[in-house]
């Protein structure tokens, strides 16, 4: 587990409820939202580099579109 996963208790963004983490944390949705965001960011820019290490190695076997 990454940081983000233990800070949120979720696998992802997408598992979190905004307000209702705001609410507990007493932080404005707002903030959450750009916290959450900066995390599927860096996970999004994880699997696209990871795909280019791979593409680079050579070993193309089973990739899968990100888009």
């Amino acid at each position: 587990m990454n940081a983000l996963e233990i800070e949120f208790d979720a696998e992802s963004m997408t598992s979190v409820s905004i307000t209702q983490y705001a609410v507990e944390s007493d932080q404005s949705i707002e903030a959450v939202w750009e916290h959450l965001w900066s995390w599927e960011t860096a996970r999004l820019r994880m699997s696209l580099l990871e795909r280019a290490l791979t593409i680079m190695s050579g070993d193309v076997t089973g990739l899968e579109s990100t888009v």
